[in-house]
């Protein structure tokens, strides 16, 4: 038995009549008949009632369509669903990301504008180390991540999806003295405590940034798992804080944020991919977020 065997039946039993049912199926009336009787052999019972101007449905019949019209609708449901996850528009996207890409607001950029335009797809949210994020995407843990560049070479199988980038700033406690500095070089900066992020690697990032800025090894005072306690302790005067401007718009009281003059290194964040990724909700997610990078409307 086939689905078309069903539609057969049921535009049959609806139009109680074989060339009606035919011209509504768009087939000859002899080849209706034949299906109606292979289905009603394999079945092993009479489904309707032949007279010679029109056709009744017998008991079974009644029965078999009601059973069929839940049938045929099913079967209509699956292929829509199966349309709309080829179309990316249901399933699960999981979203690694890495404190500072979800503070710059790049993450919510993105689940906003996703969401925006694929409402019934379902997010995994798992805050990931940049260092991990490699590691979790080969694994199949994470779809995507969101992540500064902390890997000069990505593993083979990955991609790097430049993302925005930011200048250099320095955060450091308003009453500090050099806080009334309208910018920061650095020379002003070498005798300086610093407070840095203890993500795995991202200290010694931070300290290698550092000592091409204030040209000699840095003083590191603290070293804190994230950067919401680095600008804290900041705040509190424990030490000075490199964080890129993408940052200086979260709201730790106390803190002041400083350009640094004459620095051109840029701090950047990327989207991280699988080079060979499938999964219809993955690639329709990096696609919304290209699509929001080509409209400059991430924040750079």
């Amino acid at each position: 038995m086939e689905l078309r065997h069903l539609r057969y039946f049921v535009a049959l039993a609806e139009e109680r009549h074989f060339g009606r049912a035919a011209e509504r199926l768009h087939i000859v009336q002899p080849a209706l008949s034949m299906q109606i009787r292979d289905l009603e052999n394999e079945l092993g019972t009479a489904l309707l009632i032949r007279t010679s101007r029109r056709v009744e449905v017998t008991e079974a019949g009644a029965i078999f369509y009601e059973e069929a019209l839940r049938v045929l609708a099913q079967a209509e449901r699956a292929v829509t669903v199966g349309q709309r996850i080829g179309r990316g528009e249901i399933g699960l996207i999981r979203v690694g990301y890495s404190e500072n890409a979800a503070l710059a607001g790049i993450v919510t950029q993105a689940l906003r504008e996703f969401r925006r335009q694929y409402p019934d797809a379902q997010m995994e949210l798992s805050e990931v180390s940049p260092f991990a994020q490699a590691a979790a995407l080969l694994e199949d843990q994470i779809d995507v991540g969101f992540t500064p560049p902390f890997h000069q070479n990505l593993p083979e199988g990955l991609t790097r999806i430049p993302l925005s980038d930011s200048q250099w700033m320095i955060g450091l406690s308003s009453e500090h003295p050099l806080a009334a500095e309208s910018e920061l070089g650095g020379r002003d900066l070498r005798n300086q405590s610093f407070v840095v992020c203890a993500e795995p690697y991202a200290d010694e990032a931070q300290a290698a940034v550092l000592r091409r800025l204030i040209g000699q090894e840095p003083k590191i005072a603290i070293r804190t798992p994230n950067w919401i306690t680095v600008l804290t302790l900041a705040s509190a005067g424990y030490g000075m804080a490199l964080v890129p401007s993408s940052l200086s718009s979260v709201p730790i009281e106390g803190v002041a944020y400083r350009p640094i003059r004459a620095f051109k290194e840029r701090s950047h964040l990327n989207l991280v991919v699988r080079d060979n990724e499938y999964r219809p909700v993955a690639i329709a997610f990096i696609s919304v977020v290209r699509s929001l990078i080509e409209g400059k409307k991430l924040f750079r």
